[in-house]
């Protein structure tokens, strides 16, 4: 099985145990036979060097032992180590330091329902709780920071004109931090298993793992003659998928190894090699140590690969499932002055 380190979005437990038995949020996990020794792994496609430490050509062959089972696991393993695969490239988004990122659609996880449920439940659930932003009780939840702190500068900067209405940003513009973010859910294991989906044959596990799902507003701001309310009528909501495939250790890791004396770092699952009959344990450092002892020999051979490594980490951001909110309704933002 296999693998990953937390991404933003994801939700981490309490219980350190918990957190290190289970795959963290970013890359594949998924029990596999890696038969590198007979074909996947051709002639002298590797120097004797790279032979000695099993783990790292496990890792070297991830794409191929995802293969055509775990395409898109099989996708991002290779995006990983190369910057680009089959269908997919790397490209850097946001001002110094960038970001490097992955775009997918949604329409590529078809075959996972706990995807296709988290994203609809999702959108769902954006629509039906925007009422709430007009309720005494829950018109202060953290749910409606973005947008109130989004009015707010919109009122400060016309707050010399007694009538306004102004459009917010559309979320599909800007990749890093569109606006108006309303809320983040972390599914874990967990949701894969109450959908039905067994994260031991999935490409969604395989390839993202507990994802983040995020949903976003658009929305008209206004402020109407004589009067020093702030109205908000929604005009669209929409979801995406962001995870991040890295493989750096969370804070339960560091609190192991302050325990126990000893570098921890996270386990991301057992592999068998079929033609060995052997059991080679992957963790983050081992992808840490790939990318530093095994990338350079790796490029500097002779002649030289014909794709040199990068071993880099990168966001897998999805399309946007978007819904259109055509009625008309506008709700009050309590506690919102126009000319405070």
């Amino acid at each position: 099985m296999m693998l990953a380190s937390p991404d933003e979005g994801g939700t981490n437990g309490p219980n350190i145990l918990s957190a290190a038995l289970k795959a963290s949020t970013t890359a594949a996990k998924s029990v596999v036979a890696l038969t590198w020794s007979s074909g996947n792994l051709k002639g002298s496609e590797l120097p004797a060097e790279l032979l000695t430490n099993r783990a790292h050509v496990a890792i070297y062959l991830l794409p191929r032992t995802f293969g055509t089972k775990f395409p898109m696991a099989s996708e991002f393993a290779e995006l990983w180590q190369y910057g680009s695969s089959k269908k997919h490239q790397l490209e850097q988004v946001g001002q110094k330091p960038t970001r490097s990122i992955c775009r997918f659609q949604l329409s590529e996880f078809d075959g996972s329902a706990t995807v296709k449920r988290v994203v609809s439940a999702t959108l769902e659930k954006a629509i039906a709780t925007l009422p709430q932003m007009s309720r005494g009780e829950t018109a202060f939840d953290e749910r409606w920071e973005h947008l109130r702190t989004f009015a707010a500068n919109v009122a400060a900067r016309r707050k010399k004109e007694d009538e306004w209405s102004e459009k917010s940003p559309d979320f599909e513009a800007t990749v890093e931090n569109p606006m108006i973010l309303l809320e983040t859910r972390g599914p874990g294991t967990d949701t894969y298993a109450a959908n039905g989906e067994n994260p031991l044959n999935s490409d969604a596990y395989a390839a993202i793992g507990p994802f983040a799902a995020r949903a976003y507003l658009e929305a008209e701001i206004s402020k109407k003659a004589g009067d020093d309310r702030i109205f908000v009528k929604p005009t669209r909501v929409g979801v995406r998928i962001w995870d991040d495939y890295d493989f750096n250790d969370n804070r339960a890791m560091s609190i192991l190894s302050s325990v126990f004396g000893k570098y921890a770092s996270q386990f991301l699952g057992l592999w068998n090699d079929a033609d060995k009959d052997e059991v080679i344990v992957l963790q983050n450092s081992d992808f840490r140590t790939f990318r530093e002892q095994f990338m350079p020999v790796y490029n500097n051979q002779k002649p030289p690969p014909e794709r040199k490594m990068i071993c880099q980490d990168f966001s897998p951001v999805s399309n946007f499932a978007t819904r259109a909110i055509d009625t008309g309704v506008e709700y009050e933002l309590l506690g919102m002055s126009a000319t405070a």
